[in-house]
């Protein structure tokens, strides 16, 4: 018999870890005893392919239920999940709509069932089934008891699964958006890209953002996405240009099991990992022709297939995409589908490059400075005059990017509180001097990868004192070494 100290038990802290394959194993086990039954599954409903999925089923033959798939109408389970409401079946045999596929797939044989909806806010999340009452049937006091906790069982896998999303989110944009900068500018380019920006995140239209390298797009993607209905969903990154052609598909799409050689577990397309949420598809220019045609197919019907699948996946994503190129050259040459591009260039967006909006350098110079100085524990209060007319000088080739990388050098050698024009490369100061002689112009990162070499030189490989001769932190020189593949 159940009473109010067992139900409370669902509520200990344990309950609300974050690995959800053990906040539901541990969830089932405590429902067995409690109920005196044979086994417990609990389902996850997939949005995705409308199936149920077994993730954690306890008894003798639990395991072998675990990650196995049922539509969503199909047996006791669908029939529970169709209409979202309980159900007791105390001789399946008699049931109309029960399916032996589980029992043949397990070896289980299954005599009678409780099964209950998990719903959170009115949005079925799965479905719990008690399996076999050790003694006598299931009543419908103990269907009442079930119905007490599994809102609690619901709202947790809910929250479980959005608290996992969020560090899976965070963890890759702490991985791959390294040198996150605001969308920032006072010119009136800025100013007429940011309103623009302001107004399309309002909207589920697509967008394509073009610019030179180095100019922002990512920044201005990401900043669409915070600022849309979308914000709480993920927001995936996909570098078309990065993928070789052979794997664009599976990273796209994903791939099912023996798919192709090599292909030893199921895995989740870019698309399927952005649903609810934005995928910002950068580089679109590189896309392989074949895979426009798919691209196109999946903006058009919503939905795709993985690589060696069957099943149709529907998804809900919006797509923002970006690219260096002159886009509609590359339709009139014959290298980008036409349609693709009428359906990619709803909203357009375009960053000018730093050299037609020089008054938003300083405005960059400033927030980066103040960026490093934290990051690496320096007091660094601003920047001279005399810095500011190189800056200004400077066309900036490599855009926003460049001058990133030149302020974080300076931070990086500053010995004061204020940057001054003998901590910029050569070239910078003296452009003249530099062209006049010949000499070949270096790139910030070779200066950059220069400095650390000779830093572990006179430390003997040591990192950690490399680190304090550079003046930044171990975990640092580490990066830099990794980005620059110094041994």
């Amino acid at each position: 018999m159940l009473n109010n100290k067992n139900i409370r038990e669902l509520d200990k802290p344990e309950f609300s870890t974050t690995e959800l394959k053990k906040l539901l194993k541990l969830v089932s086990e405590t429902v067995e005893k409690l109920f005196d039954v044979e086994g417990v599954s609990v389902l996850i409903f997939d949005p995705l392919t409308d199936e149920l999925v077994f993730m954690v089923a306890t008894g003798e033959k639990g395991e072998l239920l675990e990650k196995a798939r049922i539509r969503k109408d199909e047996g006791i389970a669908g029939f529970v999940a169709t209409r979202k409401k309980p159900v007791i079946v105390n001789n399946v045999s008699e049931f109309p709509v029960f399916s032996p596929k589980m029992d043949e797939l397990s070896g289980f044989k299954t005599r009678n069932i409780l099964a209950l909806p998990l719903m959170a806010e009115d949005k079925l999340v799965g479905v719990l089934e008690l399996v076999n009452k050790r003694s006598g049937e299931f009543r419908a006091e103990e269907l009442e008891h079930a119905e007490v906790f599994s809102p609690i069982i619901a709202f947790s896998l809910e929250n479980v699964k959005r608290l996992n999303d969020i560090k899976l989110e965070k963890h890759r944009l702490d991985e791959e958006f390294h040198g996150e900068f605001e969308l920032l500018g006072i010119s009136e380019a800025m100013k007429s890209v940011i309103e623009l920006v302001e107004k399309v995140a309002q909207t589920n239209a697509t967008v394509l953002i073009t610019g030179e390298s180095g100019t922002g797009k990512e920044i201005v993607a990401r900043r669409i996405h915070k600022l849309s209905a979308r914000a709480d969903g993920p927001f995936v990154k996909v570098s078309c240009g990065a993928i070789p052609p052979t794997l664009i598909e599976s990273e796209l799409f994903g791939h099912e099991k023996g798919s192709f050689t090599g292909a030893i577990t199921t895995k989740r397309g870019k698309f399927e990992l952005a649903h609810n949420g934005t995928i910002f598809l950068d580089e679109i220019g590189e896309l392989p022709k074949d895979m426009q045609v798919k691209l196109l197919h999946v903006i058009q019907e919503k939905s795709f297939e993985r690589l060696g699948g069957t099943r149709r996946l529907y998804i809900d994503v919006r797509i923002i995409a970006a690219t260096n190129r002159d886009i509609k050259k590359e339709v009139v040459q014959g290298n980008f589908r036409d349609d693709l591009y009428f359906r990619l260039n709803v909203i357009n967006i375009h960053l000018p490059p730093l050299r037609e909006r020089k008054e938003d350098i300083i405005i960059f110079a400033k927030y980066f400075i103040e960026k490093f100085s934290r990051e690496l524990k320096k007091e660094i209060k601003g920047i001279s005059k005399d810095a500011e007319k190189i800056l200004l000088s400077y066309d900036f080739p490599g855009n926003v990017r460049e001058l990133e990388n030149l302020i974080e050098r300076a931070v990086v050698l500053a010995d004061g509180p204020i940057i001054t024009p003998e901590l910029f490369p050569q070239e910078l100061r003296y452009p003249e001097t530099m062209a006049v002689s010949g000499t070949k112009s270096i790139t910030l990162m070779e200066i950059e990868k220069s400095a650390i070499i000779e830093a572990l030189k006179r430390c003997g490989g040591n990192q950690s004192g490399a680190a304090r001769i550079l003046g930044i932190t171990r975990d640092k020189l580490r990066y830099r070494m990794k980005k620059y593949n110094i041994k």
